[in-house]
């Protein structure tokens, strides 16, 4: 159900940042529909790290990151505070291997749905002002 519920929401605010964003959010659509393609690609059980996720996610950082450096917007900056949010998850994991596995998965879908809801008020907020 939940799997639903974030295409979804992807979907949703993809399609707002096509209509209403600029070149910024309409690259950044297209990236967190990268990555949430990568993503079930890569992953297990969440019994242990999710490396190949990790990966992903970390990538996905990486773009906010820069996304944020090179844009003039405020968006982006929430983004990539929220992701690397996303990211210290997987090291918590590593840390604490007896994390449960619901949980740890729980968290990192989480923290997606704070991007997507940042990508869409982004998009209304400052779309178009290229």
């Amino acid at each position: 159900m939940t799997d639903w519920v974030f295409l979804v929401a992807l979907v949703l605010s993809s399609l707002l940042a096509i209509w209403r964003g600029g070149r910024p959010e309409r690259l950044c659509a297209a990236v967190l529909i990268a990555a949430s393609v990568l993503s079930p690609l890569t992953q297990s059980d969440f019994v242990s790290v999710e490396y190949g996720i990790g990966l992903v996610d970390v990538a996905l950082l990486v773009f906010l990151i820069t996304l944020a450096l090179r844009s003039n917007r405020y968006w982006p900056m929430f983004a990539a505070a929220f992701q690397s949010v996303g990211v210290l998850v997987h090291f918590v994991k590593a840390v604490d291997l007896d994390l449960d596995p619901g949980g740890y998965a729980d968290v990192l879908v989480f923290w997606s749905y704070l991007i997507l809801a940042s990508l869409a008020i982004g998009s209304v907020l400052e779309g178009q002002k290229e």
